[in-house]
């Protein structure tokens, strides 16, 4: 499994779920995230494996350091992304509600 690497590509990638872990598990088995000033995301974990790609990501956690969030948006190009952060993450994945798509 690559993580974080410059050659994974993201782009077309979109919300397919959640995750619930804190940072400090997620830095455990992931490394530390690639960190950013924008006004969106703070942090972000890229991983793909098998032609899978999925992010993780504190979407919107205004005023919050990423240390402190403990629910996490999953991206990816498809539901394949929720599977692939279940195997690195373990635990604590959800789906989006049935009937959002994006």
């Amino acid at each position: 499994m690559k993580i974080n690497t410059n050659d994974i590509d993201i782009g077309g990638t979109h919300l397919q779920g959640y995750v619930s872990v804190n940072y400090q598990k997620l830095c455990k088995k992931l490394g530390p995230p690639i960190r950013s000033n924008g006004d969106k995301v703070q942090a972000t974990w890229v991983l793909e494996e098998g032609g899978i790609v999925a992010t993780i990501y504190d979407w919107k956690e205004y005023g919050r350091s990423p240390e402190f969030v403990t629910d996490w948006h999953i991206g990816g190009h498809d539901s394949d992304a929720l599977t692939l952060v279940r195997r690195a993450v373990g635990s604590g994945i959800s789906r989006l509600p049935s009937g959002n798509s994006w």
